[in-house]
């Protein structure tokens, strides 16, 4: 179950990181959506996993890196336990807005998983390893998939929209760590007041339908400052929420 959590939900590498915000077109089009990326500054966001109980089981850290027309989302993630531990990230160009490239490792107690794709257009290269104790098994990718966005996506770029303008829009998602594509669908579910972990924030709460294919999730994106503050995760049965920012 852990293992399926760490395939929905993206991790970042911590580093320093100083308040500057970029200077590109504030904006543009993702995913059929208006996005505005003036928000998007160099900060980290830490974030404790819970159980369905209230106990700690693991954390996260989403870090933001803007510079020059590159955008980075670095993401960490683990469980209490050392069970999982992974470490990804994902690369942006601002302008246009496109996704670059994605690594992601991902270290298990049977297993360690390592994914580094080049994304040029719909076309993805690159390679997908799995290592299970001293056997490996490399795959080359070199295909072109029907899709709308790639999943790091959903939780670098969400919290962009205009969400006042939309209800509900279906995306076609491509799967890095799975290699495959989710017919899935977001939904603006209404206003609702996040109080609990770091602060009291006035959020928008979207549901997130992976139709069956990538998890299913609840998310919270704070009014001010815009950021994901809480995610839920019905099928692994956790509830993630912020608890500490750091400019």
């Amino acid at each position: 179950m852990k293992y399926y959590l760490l395939l929905i939900v993206p991790i970042f590498v911590a580093s320093a990181c100083g308040r500057k915000a970029h200077e590109k077109s504030t904006v543009q089009s993702w995913a059929g959506q208006s996005v505005d990326l003036t928000h998007i500054v160099n900060e980290r966001d830490s974030f404790i996993m819970l159980d369905m109980e209230g106990r700690k089981v693991g954390g996260m850290i989403w870090e933001k890196e803007i510079s020059g027309n590159s955008y980075v989302h670095n993401d960490v993630s683990y469980f209490d336990d050392g069970s999982i531990y992974e470490e990804a990230s994902f690369y942006y160009n601002l302008v246009p807005l496109a996704i670059d490239s994605v690594q992601i490792v991902m270290k298990m107690s049977t297993a360690q998983l390592v994914v580094n794709y080049k994304i040029e257009g719909k076309r993805v290269l690159g390679t997908f390893k799995v290592v299970r104790d001293t056997s490996e098994q490399l795959i080359k990718i070199d295909s072109v998939y029907t899709y709308d966005i790639l999943r790091p996506e959903i939780y670098s770029l969400l919290h962009s929209i205009s969400f006042d303008s939309v209800n509900t829009f279906p995306l076609r998602v491509f799967s890095p760590e799975g290699l495959a594509i989710a017919d899935a669908e977001i939904s603006i579910l209404g206003k609702e007041t996040v109080d609990e972990g770091y602060g009291t924030f006035e959020c928008t709460k979207i549901a997130l339908d992976g139709g069956g294919v990538i998890p299913d999730n609840t998310i919270w994106v704070s009014e001010d400052p815009r950021r994901i503050v809480k995610v839920i995760v019905p099928g692994a049965k956790l509830n993630i929420v912020l608890a500490k920012h750091t400019p």
